[in-house]
């Protein structure tokens, strides 16, 4: 049978604590007057020569601490005190108590490291909470682009799409803003407030290619602004502690159908490298039925595949609500089809946005006719967060590449001036040879 000289070393097992009358310092034989568990004849001598024999951070160093602590054995005089006492008081605490606060707790298995990671009391994890709220509370800023050919209807979907979500423009001023063809680049902002959360929108207009004198040119300029909106907001954050967001986002390419031109094609297998694009069939009122206009959209979304185009990630953007694309009246999404309104006409006490024809008034939210509600509903919110995470992703990329490229330029420039410099010099060495020998 093992002796342990010192009785703060003999084993006991944890499920003891849970026995009625089992003390866990029942050990101590010699430090007790009495055979009654819970009452101790402990000095303050013989708890601290125990408690410093114990490892700093084990269960028995910290029971002992506290017990004396509660003794009043925390301080010179109350330790000076303690040689008139011949008892110590009883304990506050029960065997379960002390089970549960010094066992079962994290602070009676943990090391060092973790129980002062531990020690995070909640004061610090609701500033980190509000911290986080305070994020998700900033305003949202969306910029989208709107590209293609000139007449497809880019300036009145923009024009009807604010007016409609964010009553951008009054009805008089509506009609006017349509009629005039877009001849530059303009940015046209809203903002809608919904409790804390603020939503602006950036709807950005281009002049289409139809208009340009040379394509390349204007596809060039097309792309020069997308790289000049990512560098600005790049600039602005090394000034500005949260800049407005000039990035953008997503693109929404308007093509007339029944198929896409070649220049459609190559606009958007360019743009791919710097914007998201969304494929839009524009002028979805000039086909007969709705077999012509899914037919329409097959043709164009099989011809954007051949041509190895990427597409806006529509479905990791939309999570569980795949069905919203899925189950939509109108098939295959992408693209989506659209009617540009240029009236609004009011009937039952409601605004409505389409065209008026001889036969009737052609609805743009008739899900039978147009994907307009649906495309303006993820304008809203699905297409959103997903859209500005990963342009963020595809602007930091190109921006690196160009930067790396100005520094080839900058390095090829110094290998060349060295070489050209190292060539004079032969030459006037050579030079000087020469005439010495003469």
């Amino acid at each position: 049978m093992e002796d342990y000289s010192n009785p703060f070393d003999a084993p006991f097992e944890i499920s003891n604590f849970d026995q009625p009358g089992i003390h866990p310092f029942i050990g101590l034989q010699e430090s007790l007057d009495s055979p009654d568990p819970e009452k101790f004849t402990l000095t303050s001598e013989v708890l601290r020569k125990h408690q410093d024999s114990q490892p700093k951070f084990s269960f028995l160093h910290k029971f002992l601490h506290d017990q004396r602590h509660a003794a009043g054995y925390n301080s010179p005089e109350a330790e000076h005190q303690s040689h008139d006492r011949n008892c110590f008081p009883k304990p506050a605490i029960d065997a379960k108590t002390i089970k549960s606060d010094y066992i079962d707790s994290p602070q009676g298995i943990m090391s060092p490291e973790k129980e002062l990671q531990a020690s995070l009391n909640y004061s610090d994890l609701k500033c980190l909470e509000d911290i986080r709220k305070k994020k998700l509370l900033e305003p949202i800023k969306f910029n989208v682009i709107v590209v293609g050919d000139s007449g497809v209807g880019k300036t009145s979907f923009i024009n009807t799409f604010l007016s409609m979500k964010f009553n951008r423009f009054v009805p008089e001023d509506l009609d006017n803003k349509m009629s005039r063809p877009t001849i530059k680049i303009e940015q046209n902002s809203a903002i809608k407030v919904a409790g804390d959360l603020t939503y602006k929108v950036n709807m950005i207009d281009t002049p289409g290619y139809g208009k340009a004198k040379n394509f390349s040119i204007w596809l060039k300029g097309i792309k020069n602004f997308i790289i000049h909106s990512a560098t600005q907001y790049k600039h602005a954050k090394k000034s500005i502690l949260k800049p407005e967001d000039t990035r953008v986002h997503l693109c929404l390419y308007f093509i007339e159908g029944p198929r896409c031109k070649e220049r459609d094609l190559r606009a958007m297998f360019q743009l791919q490298k710097y914007v998201q694009i969304i494929p839009i069939l524009a002028k979805a009122d000039s086909y007969q039925s709705k077999e012509e206009i899914e037919g329409v959209k097959r043709n164009l979304i099989n011809e954007i595949f051949n041509s190895e185009i990427k597409l806006f990630d529509f479905m990791s953007a939309l999570g569980n609500d795949k069905h919203l694309i899925t189950n939509a009246p109108l098939q295959p999404l992408p693209p989506f089809a659209v009617i540009s309104a240029a009236q609004l006409i009011e009937t039952q006490s409601k605004i409505k946005y389409g065209r008026s024809y001889q036969w009737g008034f052609c609805d743009i939210s008739d899900k039978e006719t147009s994907d307009f509600s649906i495309l303006s509903k993820f304008l809203m919110g699905y297409f959103v967060d997903y859209a500005i995470g990963a342009a963020k992703i595809i602007n930091k990329n190109n921006l690196r590449e160009i930067k790396n490229k100005v520094n080839d330029t900058k390095k090829n420039a110094g290998i060349e001036s060295m070489k050209s410099k190292l060539l004079k010099g032969m030459v006037w060495g050579l030079f000087g040879l020469i005439l010495k020998g003469n």
